[in-house]
């Protein structure tokens, strides 16, 4: 096995980042609101609304490179741990490419990565329980929410992406930027389960690592629907 904790501080460092660049961009948002609306009323202010595009600018350039650098991250994180359970003599369900791959396959990436994340964590568990250095449950909830809150996201974010490039009036806009927040803060939501849930599969890993096997494992059959 390979210590992964260096890998799950990288990042949940970078998630902490990301957080406060979404804190900043809801901000900016909810400028670009005040500003349409004081336009909309005929109070237009030419210096203001120029400052204020483009420090949304820069804040969603900074977002989007900070969002690279959280996938990056995880999927080292993630490629990393599930490897480990193997090399522990569990037999895994998927090839360790798949931690790569169940993001990126259409139709798979709706489903196939929570399996994987779900399989670690029960996996990794019943490796501890029978080596009687575990007795507490998985935290199979906090999977659960991280990944509803990520194809809440996914889904939201993409349909008013899509509603806003075709907006045609100012009103239009500022129906839709008042939701962009809504899905903004969600992803918060979503920023802080993915650190309890990298949080909690680094301490059974840990625990994984310095194990002490006694006897050879072998798996038992899992329900991982």
């Amino acid at each position: 096995m390979i210590p992964n904790t260096e890998r799950a501080k990288n990042i949940i460092f970078c998630i902490r980042i990301f957080l406060v660049i979404q804190c900043m961009v809801i901000i900016a948002m909810l400028g670009q609101y005040y500003y349409i609306n004081e336009f909309i009323h005929g109070n237009y202010h030419d210096e203001a609304f120029f400052k204020m595009g483009i420090r949304s600018m820069i804040l969603y350039i900074l977002q989007i490179a900070i969002f690279v650098a959280c996938v990056i991250t995880f999927i080292l994180w993630f490629y990393r741990a599930y490897s480990n359970i193997g090399k522990r003599g569990q037999k895994l369900n998927y090839s360790k490419g798949w931690t790569l791959w169940s993001w990126i396959v259409p139709i798979l990436n709706f489903y196939l990565p929570y399996k994987i994340m779900k399989e670690m964590h029960l996996k990794t568990n019943d490796f501890l329980k029978c080596e009687l250095v575990n007795e507490e449950k998985p935290a199979i909830a906090v999977v659960r929410w991280w990944w509803g809150l990520w194809i809440f996201y996914v889904i939201s974010a993409g349909f008013i992406a899509d509603m806003l490039s075709k907006s045609k009036t100012f009103e239009e806009m500022l129906y839709l930027i008042g939701w962009s927040v809504f899905i903004s803060l969600s992803f918060i939501l979503l920023c802080i389960v993915t650190i309890r849930m990298i949080n909690n599969y680094n301490n059974m890993e840990t625990k994984l690592l310095n194990v002490t096997i006694s006897e050879p494992l072998k798996s038992a059959d899992t329900n991982l629907d």
